[in-house]
């Protein structure tokens, strides 16, 4: 018949003093995993490797709870560190490849479940051994050191509390992530504003002054009165009258109202801002516009005819995310 368990601040007769304050030390989460096995190392005076899973797949957490903050600092430094050294090394410095980045993504992670689950064991022991020399140095038997122990040791409660903060820190990281990525795709089509190295007050004044006039009024030519005496003029005014073609239709174009999207220097961005108006059926124009900084892709919308029809067209060019800038008529 085996004897009754052992009750807080009690000690079995058949029951070893180490064992007991073991028990203590790890709290009544997960005692019949740890305990043979720390008595099993006690006894035998080497330390078998056991894989740990709590350990390797929730290792901050299984460090919190287990109250080993040290560890649980070191462990954190060490990913934070070693994700950085593989941006900073494979984008800015190496220039690796997006298979190689990959790859090595995958080994730090691999790393951060191995090693907590090949040596989460040894962690804990060493960590009870501490708590066990530190109650029995400040209480005069073993049994009032065990009740300390017990009273220090992490309960079910504490990992409840733990999984809970997780899980709303990853559903808030999972937000900020969503956020980011839909800012990111707005402004992927928007005008960077140091796209040029000229300041915004110049830039904005270079945008209207480029708009404000985008389909110069041609000037008559006047046409020489032909002569009786001078046959010739008459031939001359005939080949300078073409010089301007359709001046009715040039007067009507400029005359029509303009909407300035932006300048772009990356011509991919102006593409991506010219299909999506060209998805909401606006007339799009493009050109090329040469500036100090360099070549930039001018996009618009129009002509239209009337300001109401061009004051429609801004509301949808915003709707996308897009500037809207009137340029006179």
């Amino acid at each position: 018949m085996s004897p009754d368990p052992a009750r807080p601040g009690e000690l079995r007769d058949d029951d070893h003093y180490t064992a007991e304050l073991y028990r203590a030390a790890i709290g009544p989460v997960n005692t019949a995993y740890y305990l043979p096995l720390f008595a099993q190392w006690e006894l035998e005076q080497r330390r078998q490797t056991r894989w740990n899973w709590a350990a390797a797949l929730v290792t901050l957490d299984w460090l919190i709870f287990r109250k080993m903050g040290l560890h649980a600092m070191a462990y954190l430094g060490a990913v934070a560190a070693s994700v950085l050294l593989v941006i900073y090394l494979g984008t800015a410095w190496m220039g690796f490849s997006s298979p190689a980045l990959w790859g090595l993504s995958a080994s730090i992670v691999l790393i951060a479940v191995v090693v907590p689950g090949l040596l989460g064991n040894r962690w804990f022991q060493a960590a009870c051994n501490k708590n066990m020399t530190a109650a029995l140095r400040t209480n005069t038997d073993v049994a009032r050191a065990c009740e300390a122990l017990e009273h220090y040791a992490s309960r079910r409660q504490r990992g409840i509390v733990i999984a809970a903060v997780h899980s709303a820190g990853l559903l808030v990281l999972g937000l900020v992530a969503t956020q980011f990525a839909e800012f990111s795709q707005r402004a992927s089509v928007r005008p960077g504003p140091a796209a040029n190295n000229l300041s915004p007050q110049m830039a904005s004044g270079l945008v209207m002054q480029s708009a404000s006039a985008p389909f110069p009024v041609p000037v008559p030519v006047p046409v020489p009165v032909p002569v009786a005496r001078a046959p010739a003029s008459a031939a001359s005014a005939a080949t300078s009258a073409p010089s301007v073609k359709n001046p009715a239709l040039a007067a009507k174009a400029s005359a029509g109202y303009l909407i300035n999207v932006g300048l772009f220097a990356v011509a991919r961005n102006a593409q991506a801002a010219k299909e999506k108006l060209e998805a909401q059926k606006l007339p799009v124009t493009t050109d090329t516009l040469e500036m100090p900084g360099g070549p930039r892709v001018r996009v618009r919308c129009g002509p239209f005819d009337t300001k109401e029809q061009a004051q429609a067209a801004a509301v949808k060019i915003r709707a996308l995310g897009l500037e809207a800038v009137f340029s006179r008529p």
